[in-house]
Formats: C-alpha cells, structure tokens, sequence
C-alpha cells in the first residue's frame, strides 16, 4: 500500500507513466490465509488455552474471551475492581512509547467504555480464586504483572504454532459479543458489556 501510495505521487508529480505496483499480486507471508479470523468458537479457544504457560495467562484470556474485555481494559484490572459477578471497568492501559516507564493507567477515551460487565459465576470464581494466590496484593494494584504487548506475543506463537485460525486479542472480544448475541439476541445488552454506546 505504501509503495503504491510512493509511485501515485511520482505519476501525479514527476511523470511517471504507469504505476508499476498496480498490477502486483499482495505477497503472502505463508501458507496461511490471509483473513484473520472474525471469532473463534469455543472448541477453538479452549484448545488455545490449554496451551498457554501459566494460570495469570489462562484467567487473563479468560476475561477477553467470557467476558469480552479489550486488551487494555483486562491489563489494568485491580482486585476492587472484580465484584460478585460483575466487573467495574474504569480504566485503560496507556502505552506512550516504546519505553516502558511511560506506561500508564488512564481513563477509557469513551463514556460507554466505563461500565459494569457482568460475568459468569465460573470466571468469578476463577478470579477470586487467582486473587487468593497474590502474595500481598493492594485493592489498587494491578492484578496482571505482563503487559499487553506480552499478551500478544504470547498468543501469536501459540496461534501460529497448533495451526489456528490467525487470531489477535481482539478476536476474543469478537467471539464474545458473537456468542453472547447469539444466547441474548439483544444487540443492546451486547453493546453494553463490550463498552459501545452504539449498538449498531
């Protein structure tokens, strides 16, 4: 895209006479398809989540999957922010440059994102269980130690080496509000718990 961008602008500016690039084919990384997936299913996931090394990954990925979190939303969560059966969104992680002391914790950019997500019993469960097992851990301290960036690497790995569906985070977040409309057909609660003011 860049590279056709570059070679309009010699056409429009410096007479170049054809556009070499428009004709060439998209090069294909390998031999995987080229879409990422929309969502995956459940039978996808759990696959996936038998694979990740550690139980904080395994309740992080939780909370995209059942609970259909953003990425930065689930890296700032604090134990008072998991309530019975409920989650108290008000907060998003901030990465300002590649130095991590610039990192921060800041509010959601749109009033819909802050919110209350209810959550299964089960993920509730899992949570306060994970809690239980931090050394110490303050109301106010963040219940994940690894950044997104980390979440990412580890997921694309995973994904790429038990030949998945392409996937990214996000795409949990997609098979959530999927799975959920397809259990409430409700485009209104969905458009709440995933933080959308428009449940277009």
């Amino acid at each position: 895209a860049r590279m056709n961008q570059i070679m309009e602008y010699a056409q429009q500016n410096y007479g170049l006479d054809t556009n070499p690039v428009e004709k060439a084919q998209e090069i294909k990384s390998d031999g995987r398809q080229n879409k990422r997936a929309e969502m995956w299913t459940l039978e996808q996931y759990q696959i996936f989540r038998e694979t990740l090394p550690n139980y904080p990954m395994k309740v992080f990925f939780d909370l995209l999957f059942f609970a259909g979190l953003r990425i930065s939303e689930a890296a700032v969560l604090t134990p008072k922010d998991i309530q019975p059966y409920k989650l108290i969104i008000k907060a998003t992680y901030i990465r300002k440059s590649r130095s991590t002391t610039s990192d921060r914790k800041d509010t959601p950019k749109s009033q819909a994102s802050v919110r209350e997500v209810q959550i299964p019993h089960f993920l509730y469960f899992e949570l306060t269980d994970y809690i239980s097992r931090l050394y110490k851990i303050k109301p106010n301290e963040n219940l994940f130690t690894f950044t997104p960036q980390n979440a990412r690497d580890v997921m694309k790995y995973r994904v790429e080496k038990y030949d998945l569906p392409y996937a990214s985070p996000h795409t949990l977040r997609h098979s959530y509000a999927s799975l959920l409309l397809k259990v409430t057909k409700d485009a209104a609660v969905v458009s709440h718990q995933i933080g959308h003011a428009n449940p277009k």
